[in-house]
């Protein structure tokens, strides 16, 4: 394969993680609507501590945390960076793929 081959594929991997994050996060958004709009209540705790920054909800709607969960989804499909980088000095090769050699016989006796 060529250079702009790969190229082409780690972008089109990139466009399908992020599709498919988006629709996540809108089903989810969805379903937390949904929760809200039918009145369902439920009591939990959920607090967050990332880097110094502690968040929380306690005793808030199921609804509430379905939306705030799709929107984190969403945001995190938006800001994710992935690149694709080519190094045509060095070639990868993973030994899982190359053909093995014939085992014989006086090699496993000894």
């Amino acid at each position: 394969m060529n250079e702009f081959t790969i190229t082409i594929i780690g972008i089109a991997c990139n466009a399908v993680i992020k599709i498919i994050c988006f629709i996540l996060g809108y089903k989810t958004i969805k379903l937390g609507h949904q929760l809200m709009e039918e009145g369902i209540k439920g009591e939990f705790n959920f607090s967050a501590d990332y880097k110094g920054i502690k968040g929380g909800l306690i005793s808030c709607s199921p609804g509430l945390f379905y939306v705030l969960l799709g929107i984190v989804l969403i945001g995190y499909a938006m800001g994710v960076k992935k690149t694709v980088s080519m190094d045509s000095e060095t070639p990868i090769i993973n030994e899982r793929f190359l053909p093995r050699e014939p085992h014989s016989k006086a090699k496993d006796s000894l």
